[in-house]
């Protein structure tokens, strides 16, 4: 699959990658005909497997990587003005994600069992994103001492380990732990 001639010369996108696409749609278009009520099971699975994975992919790279006073105790590669306008944009790239999911409260809450449920949001998105920004900042910190070059997409992390089968049944189970999740964020969402 990796090796699959690409057929789509525009540069946009890769035949691998249209046929991916293709069979997630395949797999995702069923869970969208069951009815929200219907399907909380699912979506409690997801919200209890996908940050069992986020953590555990986050403690197997600090391991590889040495441990967590090597992470931690990397230097700056930006400094003055570069810096303070990376953290400019991460500020904004945080208000961006913000902003969608709060666009999509009335989503996630619609079939909610009173009018006070939504209230819930304000708290959860700023906790989940407090949690999950550090563990993206220590794993893609790690991926960098570990493959030379910093990877923040979990699922590449995964392609990374694909050269031993112990490495291909880890990148699986990542890789379905996240289709789990992205079932769930579109049949929420949407």
């Amino acid at each position: 699959f990796k090796h699959m001639k690409n057929t789509i010369h525009d540069g946009s996108t890769t035949s691998s990658m249209l046929l991916c696409y293709f069979i997630y749609t395949v797999i995702c278009l069923p869970f969208h005909y069951i009815h929200a009520k219907n399907i909380r099971k699912f979506l409690m699975f997801k919200a209890i497997v996908c940050p069992i994975t986020g953590i555990a992919m986050m403690i197997w790279l600090n391991a590889k990587a040495g441990g967590t006073s090597i992470i931690w105790n990397q230097g700056s590669k930006a400094k003055g003005s570069k810096l303070s306008w990376l953290i400019v944009q991460c500020v904004t790239t945080s208000a961006a994600s913000y902003s969608t999911l709060g666009v999509n409260v009335n989503d996630f809450t619609r079939y909610a069992a009173n009018y006070h449920a939504p209230y819930a949001q304000l708290y959860a998105i700023p906790l989940i994103h407090g949690i999950m920004t550090p563990m993206g900042i220590v794993g893609s910190v790690a991926t960098e001492l570990i493959y030379g070059r910093a990877i923040w997409d979990p699922l590449l992390i995964a392609e990374e380990w694909i050269g031993t089968p112990r490495g291909r049944v880890a990148a699986f189970f990542v890789a379905l732990s996240f289709l789990i999740a992205q079932i769930g964020i579109n049949i929420s969402a949407n």
